[in-house]
């Protein structure tokens, strides 16, 4: 089987999961980051709009990226819940292959509400969203029933084993001829609200400017630029339905900093305004 299909057969079990309300993360150490196919990439950074809020600002995004080092460092000891620093909990899996290469993150819960929002009170002290707000978010978007774990694991183990077959198979020589796009596109992914630029993305790659952009539009029909916009509205989309942040927040969060031009992008991908989207599509879920 090639990387192709079982990065199809993964996207697939990976829709199923969410229609049963799990939310599924990838976590790769970055070694391994070139070898994510691009159908992938959407499952490597966590999209409850809680996580998006909390990550919005560089020093809670630093320390969402210690915490993800520190589960790195220590995901090959078990199968466990664990609780990040902003208080959510989630099941970590490990995924191994001849060594520990990073793990399946399915959340989000929590279990206990007051220790939670004690978290969330400290992550409140380092940016400006305020804590009622994040606590709103918080509540509105995680779960406070955790699932039986029994019955997570038997439904992450065959993800896993997919998971791991698919990075073994990528990891052979050869076998792969658009390393540089997947390496391009797993940095979108991962830092997409940040301020990202055709040079700061050659550069972490370590690629040309123009052979990226030559490749990208040759295999994606789009820039760079169109598809940051693309995962940055579809991140603001969620965020529309799932919170009452401000346009202008959202805007920030999914590293726009001028909502005139957040509004204006918006409305070129979806043909209609934020507010309007917002109104006609929680309009449609209370018909």
């Amino acid at each position: 089987m090639t990387t192709k299909d079982l990065a199809e057969d993964i996207t697939n079990y990976i829709s199923y999961l969410e229609s049963l309300h799990l939310q599924v993360t990838i976590i790769l150490r970055k070694e391994y980051w070139s070898i994510v196919n691009h159908r992938l990439s959407r499952f490597t950074i966590h999209t409850n709009p809680f996580c998006l809020a909390v990550k919005a600002y560089p020093n809670t995004w630093a320390r969402c990226s210690a915490c993800q080092s520190a589960i790195l460092d220590s995901a090959c000891r078990s199968e466990r819940l664990i609780m990040c620093h902003a208080g959510l909990e989630g099941f970590i899996f490990p995924l191994f292959t001849d060594k520990a290469v990073g793990y399946i993150h399915v959340g989000s819960f929590y279990s206990d509400i007051q220790k939670s929002l004690r978290q969330i009170e400290n992550v409140a002290r380092g940016i400006v969203i305020e804590e009622k707000k994040l606590e709103e978010t918080f509540k509105m978007n995680v779960s406070a029933a955790v699932p039986d774990s029994s019955y997570v694991k038997t439904l992450i183990h065959p993800l896993c084993h997919m998971m791991e077959g698919y990075i073994k198979t990528a990891c052979v020589p050869g076998k792969s001829n658009d390393t540089i796009l997947n390496k391009v596109v797993a940095y979108v992914s991962s830092n997409r609200q940040a301020n990202l630029t055709l040079e700061n993305i050659s550069a972490a790659c370590f690629c040309s400017p123009s052979s990226i952009s030559h490749k990208f539009k040759k295999y994606y029909g789009c820039s760079i630029s169109e598809y940051i916009n693309r995962l940055r509205m579809k991140e603001a989309q969620n965020l529309l339905l799932n919170t009452n942040f401000l346009i202008k927040d959202i805007a920030d969060i999914v590293g726009c900093s001028d909502s005139n031009y957040f509004t204006n992008v918006f409305k070129k991908i979806t043909g209609i305004s934020p507010k309007q989207y917002r109104v006609m599509h929680r309009t449609a879920d209370s018909a």
